[in-house]
């Protein structure tokens, strides 16, 4: 689903990922529409950004020109 909408040009998708230890966790996925616009913010079974997640999303968010509607 997911890249039938990035091919078409309809969505991006980003990743919000921590690295510890040498490990890396994915934390968090979010979708992108063409307008630049937070369509959506999840995680691992479709849970919703922690407070501290939500954070560095809104950082990123600001710093990139993104609308977060998510």
């Amino acid at each position: 689903m997911y890249a039938a909408k990035c091919i078409a040009g309809n969505a991006s998708i980003w990743v919000l990922r921590r690295t510890a230890l040498g490990k890396v966790e994915r934390l968090l996925t979010i979708e992108l529409d063409p307008q630049n616009r937070a369509v959506q913010v999840r995680g691992f079974g479709n849970r919703l950004a922690s407070p501290e997640e939500r954070k560095i999303v809104e950082r990123w968010a600001k710093a990139r020109g993104v609308v977060l509607n998510a």
